[in-house]
């Protein structure tokens, strides 16, 4: 299964800002979480506040906050 992986943070103007987009290819959404969980663990130093794994049609099957 293909999922997106966003990572965001506060943009200038006090909205959410993409930092990085990843498409990933994993068994179950549980595996794009897990990925989803280390690419903010290595974005929090450049202020990345949260992630999001989104499914193939665009919906969020998980947010994550940092």
């Amino acid at each position: 299964m293909r999922f997106v992986i966003e990572i965001y943070g506060a943009g200038s103007d006090g909205t959410e800002e993409v930092i990085q987009r990843r498409s990933v290819d994993t068994i179950n959404p549980v595996g794009a979480r897990k990925q989803a969980q280390q690419l903010l663990r290595a974005w929090k130093k450049r202020d990345a506040s949260g992630a999001r794994v989104l499914n193939a049609a665009g919906e969020a099957v998980y947010k994550l906050d940092n």
